[in-house]
């Protein structure tokens, strides 16, 4: 008689395919015990991306297709196991009459999240869901441990301090995202005494507040490890020696675009003045305009901060993710000689950057994913060799390098029963919920 494994063992086995939803689709179809564990994982993540269809059809209804994993994640049998629901792609844009979709969402809906309602643990808003009535609805959540209200509206405001008060202590994570208009000092002040537990923060735009009401704001929140803000020139100011965030490790900083050196210095002085104090290990500087292709980023040096950077926060610092501050060779230099620590690196530089990365690249033990913007050269004078890119990895444990949008990816190998290091350039895949046209 064949051995047959136990649940628990062909679940570590089928979580090799989570990613592979065509083999997980066929072992649910080996026997009732495969059905059971492979749908855990097939439906986990129901995602549903309409292809462009260059012809109007006059049937189509707007509902996915009988075949597709949406339908059959609704099916009784399946839709306790849905996590997580993705729509995307290019939805039909027939008038409301003619257009089911929006009331099969509504089902769908229902079927993945109140029978589990109770186990909510992550709740993420916009603006449609938070008027007067909606928001009764949810404040009757109280068990959440991550909260995000993007575009809060005044109804939602007014009662968040409660329903936060609700929450303590299993809510560690607050973000308060996009459009932040509506928040005051008076409603940060509300919010104080409510978030002694929160570990993760996260604050756009709001015009009502100026910088000493987020830095006296943020000092009343002793357990923060990662904060998110937006900056803009009415946070004119630097955080004093009384206020330190001494526990945290994680710091995100948006912008809209800058122009000139004086622009750059003043963001920098404001970013060293909330990281200071801080064991800093992941800084994140994002432009709102790098997605906008009609605004030019212009490569403004920002080697004040790097410089910082190199000097207060060496031994802790892992994860810079800048991609539109440009760093000067010269400021680069320094900081790969001095932070030894680094494991992912996403910044703009000059044309040298490759043999500063090379010259120094074998005290940096822990680098292993690495993205570079030329600037200030003409495109053709950007190509980089493959052989460059083999002989930087082989020295290193770097195995991903971005220059320009060229992708490269290092892996060992098995050639005619060698084991050899390979390096090749890759087409980076993006999933079609995640493509802009």
């Amino acid at each position: 008689m064949s051995p047959v494994l136990d649940d628990d063992s062909l679940l570590c086995v089928l979580e090799c395919l989570a990613d592979d939803s065509a083999t997980l689709s066929v072992c649910a179809q080996v026997s009732k015990q495969y059905n059971n564990l492979a749908s855990k994982l097939l439906y986990a993540r129901v995602v549903w991306s309409p292809q462009f269809q260059p012809r109007l059809n006059l049937r189509d209804d707007g509902l996915p297709p009988s075949s597709s994993m949406l339908a059959s994640a609704c099916l009784p049998r399946n839709a306790h196991h849905v996590l997580s629901l993705e729509i995307g792609g290019f939805l039909s844009s027939r008038a409301a009459h003619a257009n089911r979709l929006a009331s099969y969402l509504l089902n769908a809906i229902r079927l993945f999240i109140l029978p589990e309602v109770k186990h909510l643990t992550r709740l993420s808003v916009n603006s449609s869901c938070t008027d007067t009535d909606a928001t009764a609805v949810l404040v009757a959540l109280q068990s959440l441990q991550s909260l995000t209200v993007k575009d809060a509206s005044r109804a939602v405001l007014d009662v968040l301090p409660g329903w936060v008060s609700t929450m303590v202590p299993s809510l560690t994570e607050l973000h308060l995202q996009d459009n932040c208009g509506s928040v005051t000092p008076g409603v940060l002040r509300s919010l104080e005494p409510h978030l002694e537990h929160i570990k993760s923060f996260c604050l756009h735009l709001s015009y009502s507040l100026a910088d000493k009401d987020v830095a006296s704001f943020l000092t009343k929140l002793p357990s923060i490890e990662s904060l998110s803000l937006q900056y803009y020139w009415q946070y004119a100011g630097i955080f004093s020696t009384s206020r330190r965030l001494l526990n945290l490790r994680s710091f995100t900083v948006r912008f809209f675009v800058i122009w000139r050196r004086a622009e750059a210095d003043r963001l920098a002085k404001w970013i060293r003045g909330v990281i200071y104090y801080s064991p800093l290990e992941q800084l994140h500087i994002a432009c709102d305009a790098e997605k906008d292709d009609s605004i030019h980023i212009l490569g403004v040096a920002f080697d004040s901060l790097i410089d910082h950077l190199s000097e207060r926060h060496a031994g802790t610092l892992r994860h810079i993710d800048a991609p539109s501050a440009f760093v000067s060779i010269k400021a680069l230099k320094v900081l790969l000689t001095k932070c030894r620590s680094l494991e992912i690196l996403s910044i703009s530089c000059g044309k040298n950057v490759l043999h500063v990365l090379a010259e120094c690249i074998e005290n940096l033990r822990d680098l292993h994913t690495a993205s570079f913007r030329i600037r200030h050269v003409k495109e053709r004078s950007c190509e980089v060799p493959d052989d460059i890119v083999l002989d930087i990895m082989r020295r290193s444990s770097l195995r991903r390098l971005t220059v320009n949008a060229i992708y490269w990816e290092g892996a060992w190998a098995t050639v005619n029963n060698e084991v050899v290091f390979q390096v090749a350039r890759v087409n980076r895949t993006v999933p079609p919920w995640e493509r802009s046209s």
